[in-house]
């Protein structure tokens, strides 16, 4: 099993090396080989190409829309508002970004509603999650596979699940929804911390909300190699469906389970189910139902099954960067488990600095020299205090300003004295 479920991996993962997208002639004949080795129990073989195939299929199938853009430099969609990011003051104008799911091209009806990302240089009025927009906008595809030029950088959009990107050229129309349950939720929140000087911060923590980020904060966190604490993350869904977990074994296993899952659900939610945060709970979803059917299986195994149900579940995982330092982080884990019964924290922060290292060096082109250090020193206070502390905050606050607000003060007090620091070391913090 365990060496068919790697074939099937390695077959999909080679997508990442195509230098364009293959046509269905060569889809077809794929399939004409992979009979006989059916017949012939080839199985590592087989499943080798069936996820070289799987991934041809869904591309061809999701991308097929971008051939209705055209040479054309305008467009007419209607679409659903899936998030909009706020950037404060871009180039002298208003600057948001609009992620939309489109329902219509140029009066056309799709299939396959894509996800696209559009720039807004105007002021615009506030638009929840689900409100329906009618605009005149520029698309492009948002990656070198629409067409045989190949690959490129872009192709990380992919990872988000978006096909396309544009600006807004004018607005035919908005239908605003009220704002959900989450909406008002980040209202309640942000009451609560309203004043606080890391209140961008905290939003981003817990509601995935990074618009008020401002840049040079970024370069911080990039130069100390924090981002992945910042945005919320696989690392994030773990580590709250981990202190479900303890909690829920109160109740026996499948009580540990079931808050576990509760807690991480809850968590996706609030980030507004990012793409990041879907794949993180397909992946305690996947360890949950093992748990629950009480299969003994070797980590490597669940490891291997996990790789291959996000794949088959959102074969763009595999465009995500994200995805490959999530998915080598906890092999690296496993590979220290093997090692060492029980491997210390030093350990662990220095083999996953060096296994990452080349990957890192590959998607970023650079490394943060003191990442390390700064890791070992941080992730402690942001998983045990500062996460924690925010999200407690955030799920009380509807209930109690007063409460959320104390909570929120002690965990901005956090990212204040981490801040502080990295500013400290500001001059050392530039990538090599």
């Amino acid at each position: 099993m365990d060496l068919r479920l790697l074939s099937f991996a390695l077959g999909a993962s080679s997508s990442l090396l195509w230098p364009w997208l293959p046509s269905w002639e060569w889809g077809g004949l794929m399939l004409l080989l992979a009979l006989p080795l059916a017949g012939g129990r080839c199985w590592r073989l087989l499943f080798l190409l069936l996820g070289i195939l799987w991934m041809q299929v869904n591309l061809h199938y999701r991308l097929a829309w971008l051939d209705q853009l055209g040479k054309k430099t305008s467009h007419i969609i209607t679409a659903h508002v899936q998030s909009t990011e706020s950037s404060g003051e871009k180039e002298g104008d208003k600057f948001a970004r609009l992620l939309l799911r489109l329902d219509t091209l140029d009066d056309r009806p799709l299939i396959v509603p894509p996800l696209v990302r559009v720039n807004a240089y105007q002021v615009l009025p506030p638009l929840p999650a689900g409100s329906r927009v009618t605009l005149v906008t520029s698309l492009k595809p948002a990656h070198g596979l629409a067409n045989e030029a190949g690959m490129d950088g872009r192709r990380l959009l992919l990872g988000k699940g978006i096909t396309a990107t544009g600006n807004l050229r004018r607005v035919i129309a908005l239908d605003a929804v009220p704002p959900g349950v989450r909406d008002r939720w980040l209202a309640a929140a942000s009451r609560a911390w309203e004043g606080m000087a890391q209140a961008p911060l905290l939003a981003a923590l817990t509601f995935g909300e990074q618009g008020g980020i401002t840049d040079a904060q970024w370069e911080l966190f990039r130069g100390s190699g924090l981002t992945h604490i910042i945005a919320i993350s696989g690392q994030h869904i773990a580590l709250v469906a981990v202190l479900g977990w303890w909690l829920g074994r109160l109740f026996g296993l499948r009580g540990a389970i079931c808050v576990s899952l509760l807690f991480a659900a809850t968590y996706s939610w609030l980030a507004g189910f990012a793409v990041a945060t879907e794949r993180a709970l397909i992946m305690v979803l996947v360890w949950s139902l093992l748990r629950w059917l009480k299969r003994d299986w070797p980590s490597h195994r669940i490891w291997l099954w996990a790789f291959v149900v996000l794949t088959l579940w959102d074969p763009f995982a595999l465009y995500s960067a994200g995805f490959w330092l999530s998915f080598l982080a906890v092999a690296l884990l496993l590979l220290a488990s093997l090692l060492h019964d029980r491997p210390g924290l030093v350990r662990l922060q220095l083999l996953l600095l060096l296994g990452l290292l080349p990957l890192q060096l590959l998607l970023f082109e650079g490394m943060a020299p003191l990442a390390f250090l700064l890791n070992l020193l941080a992730l402690p206070l942001f998983c045990l205090v500062i996460i924690p502390l925010a999200l407690i905050g955030v799920l009380v606050a509807p209930l109690s300003t007063l409460l959320a607000h104390g909570l929120l003060w002690v965990s901005a007090f956090g990212l204040e004295w981490v801040l502080w620091g990295l500013t400290q070391l500001a001059d050392r913090l530039q990538l090599w």
